[in-house]
């Protein structure tokens, strides 16, 4: 049993009543995963995680509070990651990296325009590298599966009045940049950009919605762990759904 003291600091400051300015520092230590830790061929007995996160950001509020922003920029500091690191005689070993570090910015951007359009938009750039342990290949490479770039939008506009009241169609995309697969193999992922839409029709408490998810129909891969082990993204796909309001 071990005693670990985790403090936690978090302020705020009232600029206007628009704008808030806040800044956060939190530590973290939790067990390896159970199954990592009950795999004898994994490679343990593993140390903990332990990290610690220092966050600073700013929240605006616009147009009476129907539309808001925020930015953010943040470490976190990590040590004690497992990573996947099998052989030719083991394919469950398992790789102990002594410290790791991302730090990055962030935007989001979420609300009404207009009383009947409204947006949902997004940005993130991680800087996610090893820094101490494993080998030379290894050390201030982005990290496996943590892409630098992220972006995504959505937005929706319904029809307020006359025959076609009740009815909201809503477009989007997204973006995810190339992505690295493994510790000791330079193996990456192409970036890729997904288009959606959807249409929406309200008849009192009653919605029925339809989404057309990667109208495309982009070949892409969300993560893996190599060329061999990759997990492939929804291709084309349609949605229906029907909900009810109480």
């Amino acid at each position: 049993m071990q005693d670990v003291i985790l403090p936690r600091f978090g302020a705020v400051y009232t600029i206007n009543p628009q704008i808030n300015l806040y800044g956060t520092y939190v530590k973290g230590y939790n067990p390896q995963t159970a199954s990592a830790l009950a795999n004898p061929n994994a490679g343990g007995p593993f140390d903990p995680l332990e990290n610690d996160m220092t966050e600073f950001g700013l929240k605006t509020a616009w147009l009476d509070g129907k539309l808001q922003a925020s930015t953010a920029i943040y470490q976190i500091n990590q040590k004690n990651t497992l990573y996947p690191a099998p052989t030719a005689d083991n394919a469950d070993l398992m790789e102990q990296i002594g410290k790791e570090r991302s730090k990055g910015i962030e935007f989001d951007i979420q609300g009404q325009i207009l009383p009947h359009w409204s947006v949902i938009a997004s940005y993130a750039y991680n800087d996610a590298k090893i820094t101490e342990g494993g080998n030379n290949e290894e050390l201030n490479r982005q990290k496996p599966n943590a892409p630098q770039n992220t972006a995504n939008i959505w937005t929706r506009f319904s029809i307020p009045s006359g025959k076609a009241k009740g009815l909201g169609i809503g477009v989007g995309a997204n973006y995810v940049d190339k992505r690295n697969l493994s510790l000791n193999q330079n193996q990456t992922i192409p970036s890729y950009s997904l288009l959606n839409a959807a249409l929406y029709y309200t008849i009192g408490k009653v919605q029925l919605q339809a989404n057309f998810n990667n109208i495309s129909n982009k070949t892409h891969w969300v993560g893996g762990y190599d060329y061999i082990r990759l997990f492939p993204g929804a291709p084309r796909n349609l949605l229906f759904t029907l909900g009810y309001t109480f």
